[in-house]
């Protein structure tokens, strides 16, 4: 390779060729396309913030230690074909795209372009010429090796790998390329998010949805327009991967039940006032359990009554003092069978002769026949 210093033979790696090399080249930043994201498998979660501005500061902070103590880790960059081919006075192409250092090399572009600069244009790097797919491994290993990727990260490196080489393949050399093992179900699953719509790939990233309840929506086949109202819907509550499902599952069968829109179910004004309430803004917590509640209570409203009226006899057996000694009185699961639950911590034989003797009068008791009666 012309203009090469240093020469250092690269790791090994499945599609590494014995001729290919890794070398250090003192090149102009302006040659490098930094518009090609081919291998970018790397996330900026600041991006996703809700502060706009998170990224810029974050760069920044990275250009001001780069202009103190120069680049530590360089770039790598693969060389795409002649640097010298003019076409009206000008490259025909850039002849460089990035493999690895997307970040480094903004915060460079940065410092040379800001108008106290006095930075020379050029960056020292790594060159590559090898194939895409020897490219597409050092760009995920350069990152996996440094840091536990996240789910988003995962997804992008499966999906560029698999233009490469087929699943059974990344299986088998996941470890040495994202130092971690992968099985063929979750490879699968992490090129099925990769092919979800850039909205889904945000709150994924933002651990917002979770991959499991983002698989859900694409189990049920929405369009981009029904995923997109799902997003916006995640963007503004917190919930667990469950809670996340349940969500998903009542909104499509109270939609399939109500003959509507899963959209329309979205929109409705008893959903929106709870979503988009601003007073919750700091308790998105408590948003998430609230919205389930009342998805839950239009999916099943005689099973809420059921519930409520549960509750309510509950709460004045308690203040009748007729569930004594901690006696706990549970409703059969679901309240779809007949069987109810009496349980009781007892320290010593006095202690189990007084519950026994509290759950004998409770068998008398008008409100616990009632409580039962109406479950038949």
């Amino acid at each position: 390779m012309s203009n090469c210093k240093n020469p250092i033979i690269t790791p090994s790696f499945p599609a590494r060729r014995a001729e290919e090399r890794l070398c250090i080249t003192n090149i102009n930043i302006d040659d490098i396309d930094l518009s090609d994201e081919t291998f970018k498998i790397s996330s900026d979660k600041s991006l996703y913030d809700n502060d706009p501005a998170s990224f810029d500061k974050s760069l920044s902070s990275l250009a001001a230690s780069i202009n103190s103590i120069g680049l530590i880790n360089l770039p790598i960059l693969q060389k795409i074909g002649s640097d010298d081919k003019i076409c009206n006075g000008e490259l025909e192409h850039k002849p460089y795209r990035v493999v690895s250092g997307f970040r480094r090399l903004a915060a460079v572009k940065s410092l040379i372009s800001s108008k106290d600069s006095n930075l020379p244009n050029k960056i020292l790097a790594n060159i590559l010429e090898c194939d895409e797919k020897t490219c597409a491994f050092i760009a995920i290993s350069e990152n996996s090796f440094q840091r536990e990727l996240n789910t988003m990260e995962q997804a992008r490196g499966v999906h560029l790998l698999k233009k490469f080489i087929s699943v059974e393949e990344i299986a088998g050399s996941s470890s040495a390329i994202f130092n971690m093992n992968m099985n063929r179900a979750l490879i699968n699953m992490l090129d099925d998010i990769a092919n979800m719509p850039a909205s889904v790939h945000r709150v994924v990233e933002n651990e917002r949805l979770a991959m499991g309840a983002a698989l859900k929506l694409r189990q049920y086949g929405y369009d981009d327009d029904v995923i997109d109202s799902f997003v916006r819907l995640f963007s503004k509550i917190k919930t667990s991967l469950n809670k996340q499902k349940e969500i998903i599952t009542n909104i499509h069968e109270i939609a399939a039940r109500e003959n509507i829109s899963v959209t329309d179910v979205i929109n409705a004004k008893e959903i929106r006032e709870i979503v988009d309430n601003s007073a919750d803004g700091a308790d998105e917590n408590r948003k998430g359990n609230l919205l389930r509640s009342i998805l839950f209570e239009q999916r099943y409203p005689n099973l809420s009554k059921a519930k409520e009226q549960f509750n309510i006899n509950l709460k004045l057996l308690n203040s009748q003092g007729d569930l004594k000694g901690g006696i706990k009185l549970e409703p059969p699961a679901d309240f779809e069978g007949r069987d109810y639950t009496i349980s009781f911590k007892f320290s010593n034989v006095d202690d189990l002769a007084q519950n026994a003797d509290a759950i004998s009068a409770l068998s008398k008791n008008r409100l616990v026949d009632q409580i039962i009666s109406s479950n038949l």
